[in-house]
């Protein structure tokens, strides 16, 4: 049998989806280790403006999507990996977003105006 170290992330998922718990559990460990330069490789932006919680988030959703709906065909596991934590990076930064928005302050004393042109303060 092959050594952990040796054998490539396929080898690990196929023998893992084979039944192989060592296995799993080396791919597993070995992506979490790796998550944060993943992370800045699919998308840089969002390192700086996700927290570790919302990083590890993505990485958690794209690893499971990924070794779940990985094909053996084409592309090698790890780049079929970046591409789905781009698009869960992405999702990241969209829900952060519409949290900031929907949390603007108003000033009760600025002027406003209704539908019909009217001016008024909220304090009104």
């Amino acid at each position: 049998m092959l050594s952990f170290n040796t054998r490539n992330d396929e080898e690990l998922l196929h023998s893992s989806r084979m039944g192989d718990f060592a296995a799993e559990q080396e791919l597993t460990e070995r992506y979490f280790r790796g998550r944060f330069s993943a992370c800045k490789l699919a998308c840089p932006d969002a390192m700086s403006q996700l927290d570790d919680w919302e990083l590890n988030d993505a990485h958690f959703h794209a690893f499971v999507q990924a070794v779940t709906s990985y094909r053996f065909q084409g592309v090698h596991l790890f780049t079929y990996y970046i591409d789905v934590l781009r698009n869960e990076l992405f999702d990241a930064l969209e829900r952060k977003s519409k949290e900031r928005a929907a949390m603007t302050f108003y000033d009760f004393d600025a002027p406003m105006l209704d539908g019909k042109g009217n001016e008024f303060t909220l304090s009104d």
